[in-house]
C-alpha cells in the first residue's frame, strides 16, 4: 500500500487587496501601488508572453507602497508582472507601447 499526504497553503487576498498598475499601457515606467499584504520585500518579475523572464528586482516594502518600474528597455507587446511575498502572488498584465 502506497499512501501520499500533502498540505497546499494558499492565501486567500481580501477586497481591497489589489494591485494597482499605472499607466497602463505605457512605453516607459509604471507605477506599482501593491497593497498591505506586503509586508517585508516584494519581488516583482515580468514575463513575455513566452513565458521567458525578461525582468526581477526585489523591493523593500516602502510606507508609501508605490514602486516606479522602469520598462523603457523591453520590446512593445504584452507582459505578465508578478509582485509576491512568501505565498503570497499577484499576477498582472501589463502592455509596453
Amino acid at each position: 500500500t502506497i499512501s501520499y499526504e500533502s498540505t497546499i497553503s494558499v492565501k486567500l487576498l481580501t477586497v481591497g487587496s489589489e494591485l494597482i498598475l499605472y499607466p497602463n499601457p505605457s512605453d516607459k515606467e509604471i507605477f506599482l501601488q501593491y497593497p498591505d499584504e506586503f509586508r517585508k520585500q516584494i519581488r516583482v518579475r515580468i514575463y513575455d508572453t513566452l513565458g521567458r523572464e525578461v525582468f526581477d528586482k526585489t523591493y523593500s516594502v516602502q510606507e508609501q507602497k508605490l514602486i516606479q518600474l522602469d520598462i523603457s528597455t523591453l520590446s512593445a507587446g504584452m507582459y505578465m508582472l508578478s509582485a509576491s511575498e512568501n505565498q503570497t502572488v499577484i499576477t498582472k498584465k501589463i502592455i509596453k507601447k
